[in-house]
């Protein structure tokens, strides 16, 4: 288990984890981290945990891979986690009309909150779409290109099933105030690049059908 330097609201509240082998690598010293080491540690069963796993489960396609496969979905995605792939999809169609007024904000944050949790990720999506505006929505040609580059890293390692779902959350936060010809754009390069139904971009999704 190892802690981060960004916060709370960064990975499993604040920390992540890695497997011996990649931690203890000497072959590899350029390491994002630094490993504190402590002579001797007595074990003690009053530091176990027995009412749960620190380790959300998640009940997607995601949850089902194997280490070796879930290892397969890491290298796909680059130097940038799921969620930040996910937050960058729909900051951008937000964004797509030229308008990002504070009620686009929070139904972009309410989009991407559910999409959060079914991927097993405890990041704070406030907090994500602030830290993506500042990263990559400053400057129109880095946000195209960071919006290509999900929408290719994401196609490539997920299911058909977790894309339309992202779809579908994509074309409410589209359609908040009213859906114009760059926002149709948006959602129609999506359908093309993941290879989904046409049909869905009028359809209801499940979710919102049976509220």
């Amino acid at each position: 288990i190892v802690r981060n330097s960004w916060g709370t609201n960064w990975g499993d509240a604040g920390y992540f984890y890695l497997p011996y082998e990649y931690a203890f690598d000497s072959d590899d010293v350029e390491r994002g981290f630094t490993l504190a080491s402590i002579e001797s540690y007595a074990p003690d069963v009053r530091a176990w945990v027995t009412d749960g796993s620190t380790v959300k489960r998640v009940d997607s396609w995601l949850g089902k891979l194997s280490s070796d496969e879930w290892a397969t979905v890491r290298v796909g995605l680059g130097p940038y986690p799921l969620e930040v792939h996910i937050g960058i999809v729909l900051v951008f169609a937000a964004r797509a009309d030229g308008v990002f007024a504070e009620s686009e904000r929070a139904k972009t944050v309410d989009a991407l909150e559910p999409l959060l949790a079914s991927t097993g990720s405890s990041v704070d999506a406030s907090a994500l779409v602030a830290n993506l505006e500042e990263k990559f929505f400053s400057e129109s040609d880095t946000a195209a290109d960071a919006f290509k580059d999900s929408v290719e890293r994401l196609g490539g390692v997920l299911d058909a099933a977790l894309l339309t779902s992202i779809f579908y959350s994509v074309r409410r936060v589209a359609a908040a105030d009213y859906m114009d010809f760059r926002e149709v754009a948006v959602l129609t390069n999506l359908l093309t690049a993941w290879g989904l139904e046409a049909s869905i971009l009028y359809r209801e999704s499940a979710s919102s059908s049976s509220s």
